[in-house]
């Protein structure tokens, strides 16, 4: 009887560590990409990827690293935050009242 049950924890001590590491792939695994490729955290689950940077790039729970190419081509769309906390804006406002209007040398103002 004894024989037995070292067998069976013998048999369970390879078979555990072998199916844990086939259920769960390491995501630690970062991909070589392509120069100008950048280094993402693609997440599926919310259809999105980090910069590096990014507050969230390698701490979401259902993520992977991968090439921007790579995750572009799964579908997945940029974080709209920017690396640094910065929401990234369309462009700067070009007229109003708190932009700055350009002098014009040889001009003279109407005189009321």
């Amino acid at each position: 009887m004894y024989r037995f049950w070292i067998t069976v924890l013998a048999c369970a001590a390879v078979a555990v560590p072998a199916l844990a590491q086939n259920a769960t792939p390491d995501m630690s695994t970062k991909p070589k990409c392509a120069s100008g490729d950048a280094l993402v955290w693609a997440d599926g689950s919310s259809k999105t990827y980090y910069l590096q940077g990014s507050s969230s790039f390698g701490k979401t729970a259902h993520g992977h690293y991968a090439c921007a190419s790579t995750a572009k081509g799964m579908g997945l769309h940029a974080d709209s935050v920017a690396p640094g906390g910065m929401v990234p804006s369309a462009a700067p406002p070009t007229h109003g009242p708190n932009v700055p209007q350009p002098k014009l040398s040889g001009t003279t103002s109407p005189e009321p």
